[in-house]
Parts: C-alpha cells; structure tokens; sequence
C-alpha cells in the first residue's frame, strides 16, 4: 500500500517539483512582455497627441471636462455652479478670517 503524501524516493527526482521554464517559454514571455509594452505606449501615445490637437484647438474646457459635458452646460448651470463656487469660498473665508480675532 503507498501513500501520495510519502516523501519521494531516494532517486532524488521528484516530479511533483517545478523546475522552471525552458528557453523556449522565456523567450516566448519575453516576446509577450515587450509586445505589451509596445501596445501601452502606442496607446499612450495615441492619448497625448489627442489631448494635444483639443489644445491647439483653443477648447482648453474639454480637456477638463470633456467635449460631452461641456456641450450639454447651459449659461443657467455656469450660473449655478459659480454661485456654489463663491457660496462655499465666502464661507470659508469668513470662518478662517475671523478667527484670529
């Protein structure tokens, strides 16, 4: 009767032990590597010079917000947004300048 858990035998080659990849498998991992490496430039690449044509274009708002977002605001939300803006800066204001005294 044998037992799978046993230790291996004294022949000192245990199967069950990984003996790393082959010349052919690194190769091929490194090929793999390098490929997505050129892909993720490519795509960066492909974004900078995006962003870079919507510069020049003098449309500097959708590099921020996006040409979706920026299409959709009305002059009422420009409105309403500054208000916030300048709500929440005048509180802040008020509550930091008058604590010193």
């Amino acid at each position: 009767m044998t037992n799978n858990n046993s230790k291996p035998a004294a022949s000192g080659k245990d199967e069950t032990q990984w003996k790393g990849y082959t010349l052919e498998q690194l190769r091929f991992q490194r090929a793999l590597a390098a490929i997505k490496s050129e892909v993720a430039k490519e795509r960066i690449a492909a974004k900078l010079s995006q962003a870079k044509e919507q510069a020049s274009s003098g449309n500097v708002r959708s590099l921020l917000f996006g040409h979706e977002v920026i299409g959709r605001l009305k002059a009422v939300d420009y409105l309403l947004i500054g208000y916030k803006v300048s709500k929440l800066s005048y509180k802040l204001w008020h509550k930091f300048s008058h604590r010193g005294k």
